[in-house]
């Protein structure tokens, strides 16, 4: 086949919006899963991608169902040190969360104690985790790596005093 200049030029192009397709895609997956496909490189991803879209494509789409990620071992921060949570869509933010208001328990303020504030385990099970502040739960919480905030602070379970140090 005699390809023209422009016709070398065109399939440059196509070959490289494939290959960046691919890298992007094995990137997406390696922060929601805490690794890529088969666990290659996103570049090796981008490379299959830019050789042939279909060939990419197929492999990707088989490695991306049979790799077995184990939901213990993601990277991250340990979710009893200060900062964000763990999760499988960590944004880049600072160690401290925005301010929230603390639970209003109605009894009177406990003595202050020796738990810093940090993300524990949500008490009432139904988030990951929420923030305690050093002197309350608040109502900042986080699901799967994001920030939320509780709307509903009353239907809050489990023990109104500071978590237990690890």
């Amino acid at each position: 086949m005699n390809y023209s200049g422009s016709d070398l030029a065109i399939l440059l192009v196509m070959g490289l919006l494939f290959g960046l397709i691919g890298y992007l895609l094995s990137e997406n997956f390696r922060k929601v899963k805490g690794r890529t496909p088969w666990g290659m490189p996103s570049a090796l991803w981008g490379f299959i991608w830019f050789l042939s879209l279909l060939l990419g494509l197929v492999l990707y789409l088989i490695a991306r169902v049979t790799t077995k990620v184990d939901g213990v071992a993601r990277p991250g921060p340990s979710p009893y040190r200060a900062g964000w949570p763990p999760g499988p869509t960590q944004p880049s933010a600072p160690t401290t969360p925005p301010p929230a208001q603390p639970y209003s328990t109605g009894a009177p303020a406990a003595a202050p104690t020796l738990s810093p504030p940090m993300w524990h385990p949500d008490p009432s099970g139904r988030f990951d985790y929420r923030w305690w502040d050093g002197r309350a739960w608040t109502t900042r919480v986080a699901r799967n790596g994001t920030q939320l905030d509780d709307g509903n602070p009353d239907q809050r379970l489990g023990p109104v005093g500071p978590p237990d140090q690890p």
